[in-house]
Parts: structure tokens; sequence; C-alpha cells
């Protein structure tokens, strides 16, 4: 049972950082954008997600292929945060 509670206090914790990093990104403040290559963005967040997708018998898979490079703010790689940049 104490593992159950921990994974959602995780889950939860993940949210709130995904809120407020939405909130960072929709008023401008703090962010340090960085220009960064948008297949190795979105490799980045299928790993992080591969684990989650695997605890549900899930074949997390993307298959990009472009060079194309984006603004973005590296200290979060979590998907509002990756949907929410701003194409050159």
């Amino acid at each position: 049972m104490w593992k159950k509670i921990q994974g959602g206090i995780e889950q939860m914790t993940e949210m709130v950082d995904d809120l407020l990093d939405l909130g960072r990104i929709e008023a401008g403040v703090g962010l340090q954008r960085a220009e960064c290559v948008l297949a190795d963005l979105v490799r980045e967040i299928v790993e992080d997600a591969r684990g989650r997708a695997l605890a549900f018998n899930l074949d997390l898979r993307t298959e990009i292929n472009t060079s194309r490079s984006m603004q973005a703010d590296r200290r979060s790689s979590s998907v509002p945060s990756a949907i929410c940049l701003t194409m050159p």
C-alpha cells in the first residue's frame, strides 16, 4: 500500500511541476530559451515517458526525421513545455 501512496505522490508532484512550467511559459517569466533540434527533444520526451508506458504494458515508439530546430527552455523536457515551445 505504501508504494501505491508514494506513486500517487510522485505523480501529483509531476503534475504540479508541469502546471508551474505552463504558468512560467504563459507568463514568459524565468524562461531560458536555447536553440535545440526538434528530433532530439521529441526523443528525450518519449524516453522520459517510456517507463510510465511500460507500467501499463504499452510500447511507446516514435519516428521523427527532421533537422529542424526550435527555441526551448531546456531545463524541462516535460510534454507541456514541449507543446508550448515556439518554432522559429
